[in-house]
């Protein structure tokens, strides 16, 4: 009965990532399960948590060292466009000024993520969302 499940299983676990590939391109099913900015800091110099109209919540934290942001992460509770998008956003927050990072719009995130489907923009809004937020309150309590 286990080798029956367990195939099964597998066969159901093919056919998700085939199709996952199919329909939004393979760059999306490399970040979707294999995120390379999965994850929180455990010593950020700032953190924020929002959740989009959607559900999904995703939470970043930077480390900030010289007003630039050395390390970005994200964790989210949200679908595979949340982890894709969450993943953009700290790779593009990477390495930028802070004024640049805090500049990062939805768009941002889209126009290099060309594959994520109308219905689910809001996903990459809301990362970039999340790491302005993170910058403001980086700038408050550093102001």
């Amino acid at each position: 009965m286990n080798d029956t499940l367990d195939t099964l299983v597998f066969r159901i676990q093919n056919e998700i990532h085939e199709q996952t590939k199919q329909e939004f391109g393979q760059e999306f099913f490399e970040r979707w399960t294999n995120p390379v900015h999965m994850g929180l800091l455990e010593q950020a110099s700032t953190e924020a948590s929002l959740t989009g109209n959607c559900g999904d919540c995703i939470t970043v934290s930077l480390k900030i060292m010289e007003e630039r942001i050395q390390q970005a992460r994200f964790v989210t509770t949200g679908c595979g466009p949340s982890v894709v998008c969450g993943d953009m956003a700290c790779e593009l927050a990477e390495g930028r000024d802070l004024e640049s990072a805090a500049a990062m719009e939805g768009s941002d995130i889209l126009e290099i993520l060309t594959t994520i489907p109308e219905d689910k923009e809001h996903c990459a809004h809301l990362a970039a969302r999340t790491i302005r937020e993170a910058i403001r309150r980086y700038w408050e309590k550093t102001s």
